[in-house]
């Protein structure tokens, strides 16, 4: 878990502010988590991509959606 802090808080309101002028009301702690996000320059793995998709500066993955591939073999 990471701190809520003050750059996160104000990052938030920007964006909150940014989003309610296009007519978009994203939910409080969606907008929490991708603020503290934001701020810290990382990556929000949920399978919920679809919510942070509006905010300006969040990178996303959904690792639930990713396909997994074996490791290559050589031929001899």
């Amino acid at each position: 878990m990471l701190p809520f802090d003050r750059a996160a808080a104000e990052w938030m309101g920007t964006e909150r502010a940014r989003l309610r002028k296009k007519g978009v009301t994203p939910a409080y702690r969606d907008a929490q988590i991708a603020a503290v996000a934001a701020t810290r320059k990382l990556i929000v793995v949920t399978r919920n991509a679809r919510d942070f998709r509006a905010f300006s500066g969040v990178r996303v993955q959904n690792w639930f959606t990713l396909t997994h591939t074996a490791p290559r073999q050589e031929k001899r």
